[in-house]
């Protein structure tokens, strides 16, 4: 019986030191997926934020504080890259992209080394877009045959395909460049990766020296985040033979300050004046200054209209800003306090049902509020018969280079890629 007994005893001990180890570890696995989980929503916020669209560890000039959900961009990137069949990379654009010059879509996003930024990184995104459309160029129709090809043409598509990686390879020179399309993560062939981004940017339509201009602008955003540890994302569309020569006549090429690579965000077309990137992100850059731009906007984005009932209205800003708007009286609802030269809204103030007034920026309004259902931050706005009208001239955030005004310059002066660039980001060295 005593012998029985401490045969128990010790069954008992050796099963309670198990689930102690196996607690323990669990604990100790528990405790390990606690930083690995902060991590993972870190760098999801990251490239939610980068589209696009913007990185913002401490300072998120592109979202202020919001995460974007898809536009590029247009990227430098932050929200609005629309030309034509290209893929939605982000958040944010990156960027918003111009529209071709004879259609009516379009594009806007980036970043600047540890010297260069003020308290905290610039934007991820370069570009700010509208959701672009996808780039897929085959039909469901095209995959439909059963018939296989002759093996003579499948040596020929190989021979073709080696070809074109050979050719990629010698202007690229091996370099590849860490960017995001379409929401997957990629290290690419530089050349490659850089063509598909101008013709999603601009397209076949732009000139050939605004296309180089765009090339050195988006390589440099994309060399400024890869640089920081970070994805550049992007819209990308398969590239025409204009596009892939403009490309490869600049490849490799960026705009530096103080020796290192600056950020250079881009949109569709300004107000006719740019922003300063104090002005638009608050922090500020001694080489993104507020200039003219002579040719925007064009008629397709001057003076454009947008209504809102004062319901949808209320719903928006209610929704947006957590509080609560008096219904008896839209007139109070909102005022624009701070307005620049450019017509672009600094900061406006919200009055809710208590006469308390919140006090936001332009962007913050048509980003997070209107959820960029206008086209630019440069608005009046209009009361009358329970409707709000909202007249914006531009495209995208208005901070430096302006794709429209860049191709417009080389049409009506003959500028150079080499004088866009100087006349978007005074005191950039051309490297």
């Amino acid at each position: 019986m005593k012998q029985a007994i401490q045969i128990l005893c010790a069954i008992g001990l050796c099963v309670l030191f198990g689930v102690v180890t196996i607690t323990g570890d669990y604990i100790s696995a528990f405790e390990e997926t606690i930083p690995v989980f902060l991590e993972t929503s870190n760098q999801t916020e990251e490239s939610l934020t980068a589209s696009g669209e913007t990185p913002a560890p401490t300072w998120d000039p592109e979202t202020e504080g919001q995460i974007q959900t898809g536009e590029a961009p247009l990227t430098m990137v932050e929200e609005e890259s629309a030309s034509e069949g290209s893929q939605n990379t982000s958040s944010a654009p990156s960027s918003e992209s111009a529209p071709s010059q004879n259609d009516s879509s379009v594009s806007e996003k980036p970043s600047s080394s540890s010297q260069q930024s003020p308290s905290s990184p610039p934007p991820a995104s370069n570009v700010e877009s509208d959701p672009p459309k996808s780039s897929s160029s085959h039909s469901s129709s095209s995959h439909s045959s059963s018939s296989a090809p002759s093996s003579s043409s499948q040596s020929v598509s190989s021979s073709s395909e080696s070809a074109s990686s050979e050719n990629s390879d010698n202007v690229s020179g091996g370099d590849t460049l860490n960017v995001i399309f379409n929401g997957s993560k990629q290290t690419m062939d530089g050349y490659t990766a850089l063509c598909m981004i101008v013709e999603a940017e601009m397209g076949s339509t732009f000139t050939e020296e605004a296309l180089k201009a765009q090339a050195v602008a988006a390589y440099s955003y994309i060399k400024y985040e890869n640089n920081r540890g970070s994805y550049a994302s992007l819209p990308s569309k398969t590239p025409s033979e204009k596009v892939k020569n403009a490309v490869a006549a600049v490849y490799g090429q960026m705009l530096t300050y103080n020796g290192s690579v600056a950020f250079t965000p881009y949109y569709a077309c300004s107000s006719g004046v740019t922003n300063s990137s104090a002005e638009t992100w608050g922090g500020s850059y001694p080489y993104l200054v507020s200039v003219t731009s002579a040719y925007d906007p064009p008629s397709t984005y001057k003076n454009n209209t947008v209504s809102f009932s004062a319901d949808t209205m209320k719903s928006y800003v209610e929704s947006a800003l957590g509080i609560t708007l008096n219904a008896s009286a839209p007139e109070s609802w909102f005022t624009l306090t701070s307005v620049n030269q450019g017509g672009y809204v600094l900061s406006m103030t919200v009055t809710d049902e208590n006469g308390e007034a919140i006090s936001i920026t332009g962007r913050k309004f048509r980003e997070t509020v209107l959820g960029y259902r206008i086209k630019s931050h440069a608005f009046t706005i209009l009361y009358q018969n329970g409707t709000f009208t909202i007249t914006t001239n531009g495209y995208g955030h208005g901070c430096g280079m302006s794709q429209l005004g860049a191709n417009n310059y080389v049409l009506n002066e003959g500028w150079t890629y080499r004088d866009i660039l100087s006349h978007y980001y005074p005191g950039t060295s051309l490297k």
